[in-house]
């Protein structure tokens, strides 16, 4: 009787075991950024989104965007407002 009880565990176990072999599912989510600024205000972003179900690709989104920005033109014209400015201030200051 224990001998067909342990027969039984056994094979229940084993359907148990492959069955949640058969049935599972993967997936796999990979994302990746990156963010730079270089010389000369010069931005630049990535992003890269990558799904996967089971081995098949479901998502593959690939961004990249870049800008150009005019910082050095912007601080030649503060730095010469405020000059201007201190010149000013200055002959008001010594009349």
């Amino acid at each position: 009787m224990f001998r067909n009880f342990y027969l039984f565990l056994f094979v229940i176990i084993l359907v148990l075991g492959l069955s949640s072999q058969v049935f599972a599912t993967t997936v796999i989510n990979e994302v990746s950024t990156s963010a730079s600024t270089g010389e000369g205000g010069k931005t630049n972003s990535y992003i890269k989104v990558l799904t996967e179900i089971d081995g098949e690709v479901v998502e593959n989104i690939e961004k990249e965007h870049g800008q150009e920005a005019e910082i050095e033109e912007i601080e030649l014209k503060i730095s010469l407002a405020r000059k201007i400015l201190n010149y000013v201030f200055s002959l008001l200051n010594f009349q």
